[in-house]
């Protein structure tokens, strides 16, 4: 399989976890099983290509730093994203916060996954 094609696989499961994401946000509580469940698979599974992708192309490629850097954001930001994840699905005070986090956590997710595919398949 294409390197474009294992990305543009990979984007569009990450692009179903935020449609799914958003669902969940409209919806509220109590959270949909059918949808929480979707949008944690395809999250998982994202992460776990986007990672199998990203490591065979420094490994076999040996790319400059700033692939390497790239990476490293995006992994930060995958972190941010699941830790407040995975905090917004308990019923707790002070939700709200997190609620930001997690979005702001997703769009530096957005950017610094597109950078990094830019510096990838160039």
């Amino acid at each position: 399989m294409s390197l474009v094609l294992k990305i543009v696989v990979t984007g569009i499961l990450f692009i179903v976890s935020i449609i799914t994401g958003f669902w969940l946000h409209s919806i509220g509580r109590p959270l949909s099983t059918l949808m929480f469940t979707v949008h944690k698979l395809t999250a998982i599974v994202s992460v776990i290509f986007a990672v199998l992708i990203v490591s065979n192309q420094i490994k076999f490629t040996h790319p400059g730093t700033s692939v390497i850097v790239a990476a490293l954001i995006t992994g930060i930001c995958v972190l941010f994203l699941i830790v407040s994840g995975a905090l917004l699905s308990f019923e707790k005070p002070g939700i709200q916060m997190l609620v930001v986090v997690h979005n702001i956590a997703v769009g530096a997710t957005i950017l610094s996954a597109i950078l990094l595919t830019g510096l990838l398949i160039r």
